[in-house]
């Protein structure tokens, strides 16, 4: 996928500050348009750790909306509170919550109504930057992740992206 490394540096020719622009590398893969995609998988490699995830770090306000609504939703609300329930028992946090209350318009209650209080739906997990970030051992680190979070992903694009 073109674009799926992100950016690290960035031009400092006419700066005073030319440190870089971040001190890691991200990899972000999404599915379908990217200008659209809502969730992706994506892994962030550090000297300390290796971060793998999915999920999506901000949604637009018409994208908030779509997700308010599924949540809001008894069917796909217990579908995700399932996917949530079993991420979490895998040992995987959910991030992302950034209200204390649900929005206006929106009750607290039904089965994925602990989402409401979220503006971004995403898993982050570190592994240690050990020998095998060198080898193709890594690659099969993030699949297993990855494949560990794709119904989380699968939920967001679903239910929130737009075709």
């Amino acid at each position: 996928m073109l674009g799926s490394i992100l950016r690290i540096n960035r031009d400092t020719r006419f700066s005073r500050d030319p440190s870089p622009y971040k001190d890691h590398l991200d990899l972000w893969f999404w599915e379908g348009e990217r200008r659209r995609a809502v969730s992706g998988f994506f892994a962030r490699l550090t000297p300390e750790a290796l971060g793998v995830g999915a999920g999506c770090h901000g949604l637009d306000p018409e994208r908030l909306t779509r997700f308010r609504q599924a949540v809001a939703d008894p069917a796909s609300g217990a579908e995700l509170a399932g996917i949530a329930q079993r991420l979490e028992a895998a040992g995987y946090q959910l991030g992302g919550a950034s209200l204390k209350r649900p929005p206006a318009g929106f009750a607290s209650g039904g089965p994925g109504g602990r989402f409401l209080h979220h503006k971004a739906l995403f898993v982050h997990y570190n592994e240690p930057a050990d020998e095998r970030v060198h080898t193709d051992a890594v690659l099969d680190l993030c699949i297993r992740h990855w494949r560990a979070l794709a119904p989380l992903h699968r939920w967001l694009t679903d239910n929130v992206q737009a075709t």
